[in-house]
């Protein structure tokens, strides 16, 4: 299985379009072999280079099937090897419809990341179906979700009753690949597509270079062309398409043509489909390939409709090719070549490389909206409810983030139609009032006025969060009980990298004290060093004040195993001087508040590195530890101005007793000034550098993070996992190693510390999830954790029963508001 899950990845992922565009035009799969074993052995370096030529020899020989008309090279035959992987993990229900086997759930996830569900499930139906013709009726329903459900039916029933995903951000919690390649492929022969391109990050995806490197514009100029031709071909049954009419990809993909007239082209033949389209109204028609079902309710009141019309023309086309009809015969190496340019282009807005960190999930996350239509702009916000809420309109709770900027916007649109689909005005969802609320988000940025002398730190910025926050609460007291969605709570997203906790301190504060909304915030999901990271989570809590009703969102930084995080790093760092001077210092303190003991040699580098620094950035006063220590519990406090509400002064200070006893060390207020106003010192503390802790490191840091965790147990802080974001940005690489068994333990002892966690999404469309799978790729993860003998480290009884308590978790988590 996993040599027939490479090739996958290799033929329609990796493979260069420009490579296999070579192949297809002289329709030689005999060079895809040679190329085959040379791109596959960068992904699977588990294996020979000897082995994954053999690989490509089986693969030509037996996985793509028999020569067909005495014609061996025809490169469609690839084709076959979807249907062979997916065969072995699909099933379907009794309605017909497509499942995931649930104890292949991983492989499923691992493949069909890559390449797209769609691609492997229409392949999987169209071979099943021609199997079965006889007994079964011809398929005319695709209205299975984004994420295809499992065949678990215990765990099913228990999520029906009712899930909650409290860590979501809006506008990037549906299937955003979707809605911009549709819009992609009705709309852009009539903009210019140069600008719905410009400004992405440019990647390099390719294992092995290219002669020349066809540019994301040609691609999807390319897949535009061959989607209507594949569209005539097999679902309008226009036999007047020849093959040479196939002869303008070549101009498309090598800048030899005139983009004017290629425009009108594709306008003309975009136009020519819209004939027997689904249309919002008589000038409006989102997709030309969803068909008028006008007849079909069931049809019409999904929102899995907006899928229907792209499923429904690779269904089409697969079937033809797996029935060997002559059409798809002389057509399949252009069903192929589609796939593959529809799989390069969804890389730039569905997270599927290897690389983590925030910064690469950012990249990406800046994409998810540039290439949608203004058609689908409006029609988004509607998709984005219903596709969240579609399995359980009434038990299931969407908690969702929103930027400031977007909340006007979004209440009028949602208070007015989001329980309608936004095809066909149907009405599909009932009492859903109250599963829907919005908490609004802030986005951590870099300080603009960093450069200037005797200004604070984040002055402005904090000044327009301020009033955010201010409008944000006129909107809370303007809400009514029969309001939908409500503003429920207040986040803190983005790179924690540069902007701390101590930014956003007083507002936290002051949120607490007028009770009206729930606090949360992300910390230690990104950071150059674990300290730094645990640090945040620190700075969060105490800056904050973070209590019972406030959540934090990851807290990656308190799972990561110690040992394995230095050792892989050679016990190095790279990061800026402020930030090494910060958390040495925050160490040495966070140690002996714990009643940690630091060996000698791990004290003495911290005194001796955090009074280098020191002296390096440009303090003025002598170096002093506890000083420094005291400056530091002081940074989230602010000055208040004249004629300040009684609130905003009472919280305009931490209530910590550290943080009190800190505001009578006027060397420390000395210190502090120079950090926050000093153009000098934050210049030379941007400085990066690079240090190498002593071993003995681990032990303190691992010491550290289970006493956070006991704190934060005690506090009744709660934490929002995201299991898939945390995986693919955290760089955990396995479910069973996600920290949520760390924060809760499965079997836990009576003494042991246990955090409320709750499961959640994320950023949904990005990681191509859903609340119900994240759930469910914790409950295989645990069935498959195992002892050194190889048995099930836990029985059902005892999976079900955590999943329950963290499915309740979640409900408990919900920000409510009266």
């Amino acid at each position: 299985m996993d040599f027939e899950r490479a090739a996958i990845k290799t033929l329609f992922y990796d493979f260069p379009a420009e490579t296999a565009y070579a192949i297809l035009e002289n329709n030689q799969i005999d060079f895809l072999q040679d190329y085959f074993s040379d791109i596959a052995r960068w992904r699977g370096s588990a294996y020979t280079v000897s082995e994954w030529k053999l690989l490509a020899k089986i693969l030509k020989d037996d996985w793509l099937g028999e020569i067909i008309q005495g014609k061996r090279s025809q490169v469609g035959r690839v084709l076959n090897i979807l249907s062979m992987v997916a065969e072995q993990i699909l099933t379907t229900d009794n309605q017909n419809m497509p499942r995931v086997r649930f104890d292949s759930l991983f492989r499923w996830r691992d493949i069909a990341l890559l390449v797209g569900e769609d691609t492997l499930t229409l392949a999987y139906l169209a071979k099943h179906d021609l199997k079965l013709s006889p007994t079964l009726p011809k398929r005319t329903s695709f209205l299975w979700n984004d994420v295809l459900p499992h065949d678990n039916t215990r765990l099913n029933d228990m999520l029906r009753e009712g899930i909650a995903d409290v860590h979501s951000h809006f506008n990037a919690s549906t299937d955003v690949f979707h809605l911009n390649w549709i819009s992609l492929m009705n709309g852009s022969a009539d903009v210019n597509i140069l600008n719905r391109f410009k400004g992405y990050n440019e990647r390099t995806y390719y294992p092995v270079s290219t002669e020349r490197i066809y540019s994301r514009c040609n691609k999807c100029f390319a897949a535009i062309f061959l989607r209507s031709m594949l569209y005539r071909i097999f679902v309008m049954k226009d036999s007047s398409i020849q093959a040479s009419d196939f002869g303008i990809l070549t101009d498309i993909l090598n800048d030899n043509y005139d983009i004017e007239k290629l425009k009108a082209q594709l306008q003309g033949q975009i136009s020519a489909n819209r004939k027997k389209a689904l249309r919002i109204t008589e000038d409006v028609v989102p997709d030309y390939a969803i068909r008028d079902i006008s007849g079909n309710r069931k049809d019409k009141d999904s929102i899995n409709i907006i899928y229907s019309g792209e499923r429904f023309l690779l269904y089409e086309a697969l079937k033809s090719w797996f029935n060997k009809e002559e059409k798809a015969l002389e057509y399949g190496k252009y069903i192929y070549f589609y796939l593959l340019l529809k799989t390069h282009l969804r890389r730039d807005f569905v997270e599927t490389n290897l690389l983590h960190g925030f910064e690469n999930f950012a990249a990406i996350q800046r994409n998810k909206s540039k290439a949608i239509d203004p058609i689908w702009h409006k029609l988004s916000k509607r998709v984005i409810v219903q596709t969240s809420l579609a399995d359980n309109p009434t038990q299931d709770y969407l908690e969702t983030r929103i930027h400031p900027s977007d909340l006007s916007t979004m209440l009028k649109v949602l208070s007015e139609d989001y329980t309608q689909n936004p095809l066909t005005q149907e009405v599909v969802l009932q009492q859903v009032d109250q599963h829907l609320s919005f908490v609004v988000h802030f986005l951590k940025i870099t300080d603009k006025q960093e450069g200037q002398d005797g200004v604070e730190r984040y002055a402005d910025y904090r000044k327009n969060v301020r009033s955010a926050f201010e409008n944000i609460c006129k909107i809370v007291d303007w809400q009514q009980v029969s309001d939908k969605p409500k503003i429920v709570g207040i986040d803190v997203a983005g790179s924690e990298l540069k902007c701390r906790p101590e930014v956003y301190g007083h507002i936290y504060r002051y949120a607490s004290l007028l009770n009206k909304i729930g606090r949360t915030y992300h910390a230690g999901e990104d950071f150059y060093d674990l300290v730094d990271g645990l640090r945040a989570i620190d700075e969060a809590i105490l800056f904050l004040q973070l209590d019972s009703h406030s959540r934090i969102g990851h807290a990656l930084a308190l799972s990561i195993d110690a040992k394995e995080y230095y050792e892989k790093r050679h016990y190095k760092m790279l990061i800026s001087k402020q930030a090494l001077l910060d958390n040495c210092v925050w160490l040495y303190y966070q140690a002996k508040e714990y009643n940690i003991v630091i060996p000698g040699e791990m004290e003495v580098f911290l005194h001796d590195t955090a009074m280098s620094l020191y002296d390096e950035i440009g303090y003025s006063k002598d170096f002093n530890m506890l000083h420094y220590w005291h400056s530091m519990l002081r940074r989230g406090d602010e000055t208040c101005g004249k004629g300040e509400s009684a609130l905003w002064k009472e919280s305009a200070n931490v209530v910590a007793s550290s943080a009190r006893s800190a505001r009578t060390d006027k060397i420390a207020g000395d210190i502090l000034n120079e950090y926050l106003k000093s153009a000098k010192i934050k210049q030379y503390g941007n400085v990066a550098c690079e240090s190498r802790y002593p071993d003995k490191i681990v032990g303190v840091v691992s010491q550290i993070q289970k006493a956070m965790i006991r704190e934060i147990s005690e506090k009744g802080i709660a934490i929002e996992c995201c299991p898939s974001s945390n995986v693919m940005i955290g760089g955990f690489e396995r479910y069973d190693k996600h920290p949520i068994f760390t924060f809760k333990p499965i079997e836990a002892k009576p003494t042991d510390p246990i955090i409320n966690v709750s499961i959640n999404t994320d950023d949904a469309g990005i990681f191509a999830t859903n609340i119900s799978n994240e759930y469910s790729l914790i409950t295989l993860a645990m069935m498959k954790m195992k002892d050194e003998n190889g048995h099930r480290l836990y029985n059902d009884e005892t999976i079900y029963d955590y999943i329950e308590r963290v499915r309740a978790n979640g409900m408990i988590q919900r920000f409510k508001i009266d």
